[in-house]
């Protein structure tokens, strides 16, 4: 049996509307989605798409960098709510959240 915490809520940036969500389809990432459990940790959370990975990683190299890291980084198929959704629903589902991400 496992003691997983309960998820509570998620919050997309107050930004994260209309426009704004069209166009992070076509930008590759989304910062700072929150993820609110029963137990009080939060995990912020960002989202990139495997193509905008690559150019970030890239850009570093250019700049004399040997690597990319970013605080609880995911890597989802598309930068879309539903998508978001379901991966932070799966990887709760999977104790992801409990035991890989850092809260806040």
């Amino acid at each position: 049996m496992t003691n997983k915490d309960k998820l509570m809520s998620v919050v997309f940036p107050k930004w994260y509307e209309g426009l704004a969500e069209f166009e992070h389809t076509y930008k590759g990432y989304l910062n700072d989605v929150r993820i609110k459990m029963a137990s009080g940790k939060v995990y912020t959370l960002s989202f990139v798409v495997n193509q905008r990975l690559g150019q970030s990683l890239a850009d570093n190299v250019s700049a004399g960098l040997s690597y990319f890291t970013e605080k609880n980084l995911v890597v989802i198929p598309s930068i879309e709510r539903a998508i978001i959704l379901k991966a932070i629903n799966d990887m709760h589902k999977d104790e992801l959240l409990e035991n890989m991400f850092l809260s806040d």
